[in-house]
């Protein structure tokens, strides 16, 4: 997990909330979020040497009814637009069939550079209005 501050990891964690009810289909997928701390859905690949490891995205969603995940979600703040946390991107975009990556509106150019050449990746902008509610921006 970043090393976030306090006031951080809150507007993570709140962002993390208000992106899994309003960018995942909630009608044909079971969403299931990871703040903080917490694993309650991972996802389990298969690495180099043939052992098992599990990560665990922001959000995982599942497709109704047989639970297979059809996309995660990974929510950054302004401090974990990084390259060291670029590598798990690129490990989500390899073993997720879709991996959404939303970062502050303000961290777009940075993000762009490091989303380059990672498969099934869609890079996606957050901010919020003067009403204090998200907009979330497709990033071509």
């Amino acid at each position: 997990m970043a090393r976030r501050s306090r006031e951080e990891q809150a507007e993570h964690d709140r962002v993390v909330l208000l992106v899994a009810q309003q960018r995942f289909p909630q009608e044909t997928c079971h969403v299931i979020m990871n703040p903080g701390i917490e694993e309650n859905c991972g996802l389990t690949y298969v690495t180099a040497d043939g052992s098992y490891d599990t990560v665990y995205p922001d959000i995982v969603a599942l497709m109704r009814p047989d639970r297979e995940i059809v996309a995660v979600g990974e929510v950054e703040t302004k401090s974990t637009v990084t390259r060291g946390h670029s590598g798990q991107w690129r490990l989500f975009g390899q073993h997720a069939t879709a991996c959404y990556v939303f970062v502050p509106a303000e961290s777009v150019e940075a993000a762009k550079q490091l989303v380059r050449g990672i498969e099934n990746l869609r890079l996606r902008t957050y901010s919020f209005d003067c009403d204090g509610n998200i907009i979330v921006t497709d990033v071509p």
